[in-house]
């Protein structure tokens, strides 16, 4: 074989032309012939060339073999290790078929054949025990003759430990960076064009992975701020990292957030790029901002809370002296018929004393007064029963479809006698048409007999009262209208109170709960009542009461 030929077959054999030509500047720097290998005839005068060459080929990190077409190691470079447990000596002139494993021969035949068939390069990769440990080669075969190759073997066994942890290490951060509960994402910095984002990022904006890749921040319109952004880059710029930085953003619906955000400059394929990583902070900022809120706004709610209290306090005092007016009023009203039947009782004995008769005649006009007397005690005590059953248990109800037409004309013919004795007018507008309602006939009944007697008794004599029923909607309204001297706005207000009585009512013996247990019987019936009145102009007490 030539000079030429192991020439051409290095020069493949070396992984570029900067590699060749350092090796050939080293072969040029001796002197002699270029040939290689001892086994060729040479001249006497070229064996110090040829043992400086030698030596050269010694220095190369790799196993080289020269192997003929059938298998036969023909020469290898003296000194170097191989991959097989025989000294290189020893392994010239035998076949690699029965010296390296079945698998590995049959493929270092198969690239040797297509590399004499090819005249290209072949290159594969192996794994090979050697002395007990396995290791990573990779193979170069070249023709270097008419059935010869020249095979060069490479330890990359580090090589392949170092991928591997490579590849380890970056499935480690692809891992992390996909599960990651904080938003991630990969961008470009002079564009910031996002390149890879992990799910976190995708639900934080609203976006799919399709929709944000290859796409720049301001695409999307991310930035709420873009002197944030320009504050952002100038500091990733200077200092190649940012750390714990609050920044608002834009979700794809146009909600406004507010993120925790850190980034760190790196050189992805040459090219600077950033890793960031974001925390929505945008539910903590809320809760931050009214806990603030809370703290300023401390003294404001001790103020009100004070106030409250305050108004709590004077609305006892106002109960208490309420229940004190009711116990004047309670004790006034039920003295003054007691004391006038006593008055009368008192007047019947002297009478009696002085006249010496065994027997005293009572005229029907006393006895009148005193039955009205004690009619008015029993409705005061009955009164006030009623309020507090009612208020405690509730109004109890026997519900059925009551006629309203007819019930008035019950109530109108019942107080006829007491409109003829305040010279009353009692006046009906009542349709026979009217639906029926669903409720308490005798509880309604009450309503109607306080209402009326209400008007008739705290005015004066010569008085109108209307009665009108109404169809309102899926209700009947009910209205008492009377032409007296009326009331103000503000009594309006509390005439349906408890022991609340009237201006107008100082003609009355009653103790304010009439109208009381009027609201208490309506509402029970899912109605509503209320009252309407100027002074000088009458007033117009009305209530609903929905359909059967």
């Amino acid at each position: 074989m030539s000079s030429a030929d192991y020439l051409q077959a290095l020069r493949e054999c070396c992984r570029d032309d900067a590699a060749f030509t350092r090796l050939r500047q080293l072969l040029v720097s001796m002197p002699g012939d270029l040939n290689a290998f001892s086994f060729l005839p040479q001249p006497e005068s070229l064996q110090a060339s040829q043992i400086r060459n030698q030596a050269l080929l010694n220095m190369i990190p790799d196993t080289l073999f020269r192997i003929r077409r059938d298998g036969t190691y023909l020469d290898v470079n003296a000194g170097r290790e191989t991959e097989l447990a025989i000294s290189p000596e020893k392994l010239l002139g035998r076949r690699l078929q029965d010296l390296l494993p079945t698998h590995l021969a049959d493929q270092r035949l198969y690239y040797l054949e297509r590399a004499l068939q090819t005249r290209e390069m072949q290159c594969y990769e192996y794994q090979i025990w050697v002395k007990g440990e396995l290791r990573d080669r990779e193979a170069r075969i070249v023709v270097c003759g008419e059935d010869e190759v020249l095979a060069i073997m490479r330890d990359i066994t580090q090589r392949k430990q170092a991928e591997a942890a490579l590849r380890e290490s970056e499935e480690k951060f692809s891992t992390a960076f996909r599960c990651s509960p904080s938003a991630m994402v990969l961008a470009t910095f002079e564009e910031g064009r996002f390149f890879e984002v992990n799910d976190s990022f995708c639900r934080m904006l609203g976006y799919s992975r399709q929709e944000i890749l290859g796409q720049t921040t301001l695409d999307l319109g991310v930035w709420s701020n873009l002197e944030e952004r320009a504050l952002t880059r100038q500091h990733l710029e200077q200092k190649g990292f940012i750390r714990d930085v609050e920044l608002k953003f834009r979700r794809k619906s146009g909600e406004q957030g507010k993120v925790l955000f850190s980034a760190e400059m790196i050189q992805v394929s040459g090219k600077p790029c950033a890793l960031c990583v974001m925390n929505d902070i945008t539910e903590i900022a809320k809760l931050y901002q009214q806990v603030q809120s809370l703290n300023a706004n401390l003294e404001i709610q001790v103020a009100d809370r004070t106030a409250e209290l305050q108004q709590k306090m004077a609305e006892l005092q106002e109960l208490s002296q309420l229940k004190e007016d009711f116990l004047h009023a309670v004790s006034h009203d039920l003295r003054t018929p007691i004391v006038g039947m006593g008055l009368v009782l008192k007047n019947l004995l002297k009478r009696r004393l002085g006249s010496g008769e065994a027997a005293v005649q009572v005229a029907r006009s006393i006895l009148e007064r005193m039955m009205q007397s004690c009619d008015r005690q029993l409705n005061l005590i009955n009164s006030l029963l009623e309020a507090h059953s009612s208020e405690v248990k509730g109004v109890v109800l026997r519900c059925e479809a009551v006629q309203l037409n007819s019930l008035v004309q019950t109530v109108l013919a019942e107080l006829e006698p007491l409109a003829s004795e305040n010279r009353a007018t009692l006046v009906s507008i009542v349709s026979d048409a009217l639906p029926p309602v669903m409720g308490d006939a005798v509880q309604i009944q009450r309503v109607f007999e306080n209402l009326l007697t209400n008007a008739l008794q705290h005015n004066s004599p010569g008085l109108t009262v209307t009665v009108r029923l109404t169809i309102v909607q899926n209700s009947i309204r009910c209205e008492i209208r009377d032409d007296g001297v009326g009331m103000t706005l503000e009594e309006c207000d509390h005439l349906f109170d408890r022991y609340v009585r009237g201006r107008r009512e100082r003609r009355s013996a009653g103790i304010g709960l009439g109208l009381f247990l009027c609201r208490q019987i309506i509402t029970v019936h899912g109605g509503q009542i209320g009252v309407e009145s100027t002074p000088g102009n009458g007033a117009t007490f009305w209530f609903t009461l929905p359909f059967a």
